[in-house]
């Protein structure tokens, strides 16, 4: 899946923290790890989410992921991460695409890749600005709100013309929101809420505005977000990594059960049969395990047990 990823000309990437046993010091407080995503959407070649374990939320940890290179995917982790069985370094194609985030700068600092932004986020920080300032932000959050509305018009439209319906509506509105915050960033100060949020998006107007020439890209990560949502549930359960080898195990799980999830497969019929075929594949027919390709040669099922429980829940 990491190789279909690579392949792509958009992706989404976000991070989450994840704590670890340190088994080098006994007794100690366990330690800060992370947990990489990078989602390839539902309407590209690669509609998978692959999760990626690293020890740093450094750019070290993307740019190993994103260059292909299975040595310098292992140099970022340290030796302590190396897994049996990845001797045969491969070297892929790297990821040359549009690269959607939240504007962390370990993404910012990715060579060969063109960065876009998340309105999501650049409205949550005018939303969290409401107490101290709400004149201003509030009229921020209209102007944002007017963006999404237009993305629900065109939701249903090929990429070409939402491209279009974006470029004579939505750039309108952008150039009214830059105007204003320009204006609004001379009476405020910047390191209070509503400072650090105009600041946050005028630093980043060029990525929060990729959106508008390129139809196939979202207006923000919040897909991203939802499937860390899962991690978010399991830090309550499992509490910790036992190891790196543990948590390279587990973002590999993570991998598989989310892009099940997200083809709408029975996830226990799914894992049972691709467990039983791995020892028997040939070389060159681990794509057939691929959830897409699974789907397609098996017939609708019903929904696995996690998935009765969670349409009760909701």
């Amino acid at each position: 899946m990491r190789q279909k990823l690579l392949e792509l000309d958009h992706l989404a990437a976000d991070e989450t923290t994840a704590q670890m046993v340190d088994r080098e010091r006994p007794g100690s407080p366990t330690k800060k790890t992370y947990l990489w995503q990078y989602f390839g959407f539902d309407d590209g070649d690669a509609p998978y989410t692959v999760f990626d374990f690293a020890l740093t939320r450094a750019h070290t940890a993307p740019e190993a992921f994103l260059s292909g290179s299975n040595c310098n995917r292992e140099g970022a982790l340290t030796a302590s991460c190396h897994l049996a069985g990845t001797s045969a370094r491969k070297t892929q194609k790297g990821f040359d695409g549009i690269l959607l985030t939240d504007g962390y700068s370990a993404y910012r600092s990715l060579p060969n890749i063109t960065h876009a932004g998340c309105m999501a986020h650049a409205r949550r920080k005018f939303d969290e600005a409401l107490a101290t300032s709400p004149v201003i932000a509030a009229q921020a959050v209209a102007l944002i709100g007017k963006l999404y509305k237009i993305e629900d018009e065109c939701k249903s439209l090929d990429a070409d013309t939402r491209c279009t319906v974006r470029r004579r509506k939505s750039s309108m509105i952008l150039l009214r929101l830059r105007l204003f915050l320009e204006q609004e960033k001379r009476h405020v100060t910047p390191k209070s809420k509503i400072g650090k949020a105009i600041g946050y998006v005028l630093n980043q107007w060029s990525h929060l505005c990729c959106f508008v020439d390129d139809g196939r890209l979202p207006i923000d990560n919040n897909a991203v977000e939802r499937e860390m949502k899962a991690i978010a549930t399991g830090r309550k359960n499992w509490m910790f990594f036992g190891s790196p080898r543990g948590g390279r195990a587990a973002a590999i799980i993570y991998s598989i059960i989310a892009s099940a999830r997200r083809h709408d497969l029975d996830v226990w019929q799914y894992l049972g049969d691709i467990l039983r075929r791995l020892a028997d594949l040939n070389p060159g027919e681990l794509n057939l395990l691929l959830p897409d390709v699974w789907q397609s040669t098996h017939p609708a099922t019903p929904p696995s047990l996690i998935d009765r429980q969670s349409s009760r829940a909701a």
